[in-house]
């Protein structure tokens, strides 16, 4: 059986951001996590933080080029339309000023054997 959802009769949106960081920044990650988090709340007035729908910014494995955390917020619009790219942009604001702050770098390089999107 497959689940069907309609995205027109949803009215919260999920937004996942998976980031990449370079190991050199390992030591910097448990003090980023918690300030991903305060930025989002400032930044998103749209974000669900009432406990019903997760809010995390974790750390979510190690992979042989980079450190993977993964964000995931729940805001309260629709996954389509304008207000939802918004919210996405706003999110991807939060994140990148957390990081700024705590003079870090996403890791950008390809390595031989990465599969390109």
């Amino acid at each position: 059986m497959v689940r069907v959802k309609n995205v027109s009769r949803t009215t919260r949106a999920e937004i996942k951001q998976v980031l990449r960081f370079r190991y050199e920044d390992g030591d910097k990650l448990p003090a980023l996590l918690p300030d991903i988090l305060c930025h989002l709340k400032a930044f998103c007035p749209d974000l669900i933080t009432d406990g019903s729908k997760p809010l995390r910014a974790v750390w979510a494995g190690f992979q042989p080029t980079h450190l993977e955390v993964i964000v995931t917020t729940h805001h309260n619009c629709m996954p389509i339309g304008q207000r939802f790219w918004e919210n996405r942009q706003k999110v991807n604001e939060a994140i990148y000023r957390a990081v700024q702050e705590h003079k870090m770098q996403f890791e950008t390089r390809v390595f031989p054997g990465e599969l390109q999107n």
